[in-house]
């Protein structure tokens, strides 16, 4: 019992501790993964003008690390775990880096071009390109990064959690024990307390 006791501190973590940053990070991989295929709704484009138009190139380079960084964000917002919201945290930043570093390995990963910014003007070019990869895996990375520092420390008040969770589990199996030892007793005690009232 005594090994049990200390686990909710480290293993445990408050969800409100990852819910804006995996909130955040769902929003932010969800538009790197969908903006190549609606962005030329907008006149806002990476690669292919056309709408919905599938390459491996985007599926490498904006699909796979917006999905990380979406499914990284999913499991900092779900979970109590310290270790699976830091496995969440580590692969949203993994997918934020790649959003980053991802197209200069463009021409050795992939039977295609990953294209260039839509706009020929350099204001808008520049956009695109943060807007599709830099920008998006910056922050990103940003996110997942203050996250895991988030999670790393082990604060005061998580300890206080902790502690009200350890006494909650404790007094929770004494009553359960208590009734299992004498459950003819309470039994009885129900059924005789309407005679005594009367």
């Amino acid at each position: 019992m005594a090994a049990n006791t200390a686990e909710p501190g480290r293993l445990w973590v408050p969800r409100r501790r990852g819910a804006v940053g995996g909130l955040l990070l769902m929003l932010l991989g969800a538009w790197g993964a969908i903006v190549p295929f609606v962005g030329p709704y907008f006149d806002f484009t990476y690669g292919p003008a056309s709408t919905w138009s599938w390459t491996a190139a985007r599926g490498w380079f904006e699909v796979a690390p917006g999905a990380a960084a979406f499914l990284g964000g999913l499991m900092l917002l779900l979970t109590s775990s310290r270790a699976v919201a830091m496995a969440g945290a580590w692969l949203a930043v993994a997918g934020g880096v790649w959003f980053v570093i991802g197209p200069a390995f463009a021409p050795w990963l992939t039977p295609g071009e990953l294209g260039a910014p839509g706009d020929p003007r350099a204001g808008m070019s520049a956009l695109e390109q943060i807007g599709y990869f830099s920008g998006v895996g910056v922050a990103i990375a940003l996110l997942g990064g203050i996250s895991l520092g988030r999670l790393s420390a082990l604060t005061v008040r998580d300890a206080q959690a902790a502690q009200a969770r350890r006494q909650r589990a404790t007094t929770t199996a004494t009553d359960r024990r208590h009734r299992g030892l004498f459950p003819h007793s309470h039994a009885h005690a129900h059924a005789a307390g309407p005679a005594v009232g009367g």
